[in-house]
């Protein structure tokens, strides 16, 4: 079973103030178990560069027209293990491509151009 865990934010350099750091955060809904006191729940912002702190409805639909999102899921350890297995599969097929492309033994996946 999945568990939505939060949401996660890269704001970039400059976004809120000309020397304000870019920074990754989080946006996850309050857990104490008190009611609900908006439609959605109570959320908060963890910030490392401002801080935590409560965010309204309104206020987070801002932050999601504004920055991109990734969703955070908690789930099974077996799932993990297959989502890791996939990539390096990926990452494999694309090595051999490239090492096709370019005619060579080896090539660098991260820069390609380097040989």
């Amino acid at each position: 079973q999945l568990r939505h865990c939060g949401l996660l934010f890269y704001e970039a350099p400059g976004s809120v103030s000309p020397d304000s750091p870019g920074h990754w955060f989080a946006v996850r809904r309050n857990r104490t178990g008190a009611p609900d006191e908006v439609e959605g729940g109570e959320c908060w912002r963890l910030d490392p560069i401002r801080g935590p702190f409560r965010l309204r409805q309104g206020e987070l639909q801002d932050l999601l027209k504004r920055y991109r999102s990734w969703c955070l899921v908690q789930g099974p350890e077996h799932l993990r293990e297959e989502r890791t297995r996939k990539l390096a599969q990926a990452k494999d097929e694309a090595h051999e491509l490239l090492v096709k492309r370019s005619g060579t033994t080896t090539v660098n996946i991260l820069r390609p151009e380097l040989k």
